[in-house]
């Protein structure tokens, strides 16, 4: 019997959907939007990931064609949302160590939520909407896996679907060089910069949002380069012949049984390492953020009103099963009782992706596991998207 990799998968993501979750009540108190964003996309990709693994665990058929639209925009909009994130975490800090003033306006505040919604809600449906234009077919379905988007693979691909995410990490990264170049010169008076931003914002957690950032950096830029290297070698690349080229045939759905998907071990390798970015990223955040002091004692006392409610609801059915009993006797009729035989024991005992430009049905699989490339099997992971050579 195989291992069931799929059941494991389920489990993860959807505790990595509870472990966003679980902290997102008091970063919306600090008014954080880069974080709370980030929460967002990332439990939500969580949740998307999950509820593919659930409906496709051992089925390949188009049974939510409806479902599956959703899913793989979401999916494309991932590629752009989580560098959009980290890139609002670090411009907020870099602008937190670089303060001059500690007074700041309404107009001020007004101006940096508009920029920080621009980013983190903005950037990614823009890239969700640009995306279509490289859009070989509607989606492929890959059995265990789900919906996945499908990208044509040309030069106009590399620029609107590779090129995006190395841009933004880039200029997240340079705003984090910058963060610590400004704490450095600025240490004696950290802290009251820090206060006056924000009641809620300390040293500790200025240097945790630093941190989650950074790493989000140092992932995407080099992955997303070398994907792009990849994609740009000779004879990978189609030629763009135009719009109704690239959307010839759109309402296509390929399907891929998992023995044959899983045979190709690019690919393979692709589609895992997309759907379990997800909860791996919800498993830092929250090693980050859920786990600090401030966060155990509101897990405490949540639990402590958890516990207080379920008590009270049990104290509340008990008197009330008491006064029920006390309202009205009751009358019993006495029996005559029988005589208990052999007979009466022995009867009381014995009372349920590249894009193929075919005309083919949906449901069949149009395309062999040999031309499967990892435009075909990106998502989150905005890096698997290149072809695999022939």
């Amino acid at each position: 019997m195989a291992f069931p990799i799929n059941a494991v998968y389920s489990v993860f993501s959807l505790i990595g959907f509870v472990l966003c979750m679980l902290p997102l009540s008091w970063h919306l108190q600090a008014w954080n939007i880069g974080t709370c964003a980030f929460m967002l996309w990332t439990g939500f990709g969580c949740l998307n990931y999950f509820i593919n693994s659930v409906i496709w665990n051992g089925r390949f058929d188009n049974v939510a064609p409806v479902w599956c639209d959703i899913s793989v925009h979401y999916i494309m909009a991932l590629g752009a949302a989580i560098p959009a994130c980290s890139l609002c975490i670090n411009r907020r800090l870099y602008h937190i160590a670089t303060s001059t003033t500690v007074n700041k306006t309404r107009t001020d505040r007004r101006r940096e939520i508009s920029i920080d919604l621009s980013l983190c809600l903005g950037v990614p449906i823009l890239s969700m909407v640009a995306d279509y234009i490289v859009q070989g077919n509607r989606f492929d379905i890959y059995e265990d896996y789900g919906c996945n988007p499908v990208v044509y693979d040309t030069w106009v691909a590399l620029v609107i679907y590779n090129l995006p995410a190395i841009v933004i990490g880039l200029v997240s990264a340079v705003y984090c060089l910058l963060s610590i170049r400004a704490f450095k010169h600025r240490r004696a008076q950290f802290n009251s910069l820090l206060s006056a931003h924000s009641t809620q914002l300390d040293s500790s957690r200025y240097f945790r949002l630093m941190a989650i950032a950074g790493v989000d950096v140092a992932f995407t830029v080099p992955t997303a380069s070398l994907v792009l290297y990849l994609n740009a070698q000779p004879g990978l690349l189609s030629p763009w012949l135009g719009w109704e080229d690239t959307h010839f045939g759109f309402e296509q759905v390929n399907v891929f049984p998992a023995v044959l998907w899983r045979e190709s071990g690019v690919a393979a390798t692709a589609l895992e390492l997309t759907r379990w970015f997800m909860p791996f990223t919800a498993v830092v955040f929250f090693a980050v953020f859920g786990l600090t002091r401030d966060a155990r004692a509101r897990y405490m006392t949540l639990f402590g009103a958890v516990k207080t409610k379920l008590g009270s609801v049990s104290s509340f059915q008990s008197e009330s099963t008491c006064a029920t009993r006390g309202t009205l006797p009751l009358f019993v009729k006495r029996e005559k009782p029988r005589q208990i035989s052999f007979d009466t024991i022995s009867s009381s005992m014995f009372r349920g992706h590249l894009s193929d430009k075919s005309t083919d049905s949906n449901h069949d699989l149009t395309r062999p596991v040999s031309q499967i490339t990892l435009n075909d099997v990106g998502g989150a992971l905005a890096p698997m998207r290149h072809r695999v050579p022939q």
